[in-house]
């Protein structure tokens, strides 16, 4: 993690009040957590910080997207993510573990946020990986796998059945009230 230092905010000497800071992600910063499920993606970070005598309020804004499949067509594409979410920053002598929340002595000098932030990009991917990609130029879906899709709707597939076969029209005559 040596190298993600610059996502170190010095807390030590820090007049009280709101600062904000801006970070830029690039595939560079997914490479420094094993296993991650993003390799390639660009993120800008926008930190608002408001530090008070007793805790410090980190709201961050990510913005970006990364490169995965999607989950309709099976093409590459560039997944558009955007998420809100906070920390809390308390002051305590005892390791106390919250969600959101983290808790330092007051001895600490830096609070680096890469794993924070890597956590909530990854936490904001959604199980599904489908986005309006109609709107996107040039259109990245697989248009090919696209059409087999309709062609497999549950309306394509009732028409083609109704068409193909008049033996339903015979069993749907049939009176199983009758006995």
């Amino acid at each position: 993690m040596k190298t993600l230092d610059h996502f170190s905010i010095p807390i030590e000497g820090m007049k009280s009040g709101i600062h904000e800071k801006k970070f830029s992600i690039d595939n560079s910063f997914f490479k420094h957590f094993e296993e991650s499920m993003i390799k390639s993606g660009k993120f800008e970070v926008l930190l608002e910080l408001d530090k008070r005598s007793d805790l410090i309020e980190m709201n961050f804004d990510i913005t970006g997207d990364f490169e995965t499949v999607c989950d309709r067509c099976t093409a590459q594409v560039d997944f558009p993510l955007n998420t809100q979410t906070n920390l809390l920053v308390k002051y305590s002598e005892e390791n106390v573990e919250e969600p959101n929340v983290l808790y330092i002595t007051r001895d600490t000098h830096h609070i680096n946020i890469s794993k924070f932030i890597y956590d909530s990009i990854c936490l904001s991917i959604p199980l599904m990986k489908v986005f309006d990609c109609q709107q996107k130029e040039p259109f990245p879906c697989d248009e090919a796998v696209l059409e087999k899709l309709d062609d497999f709707s549950e309306e394509a597939i009732e028409n083609k059945d109704e068409k193909a076969n008049p033996i339903w029209e015979e069993l749907k005559r049939i009176n199983f009230d009758n006995k």
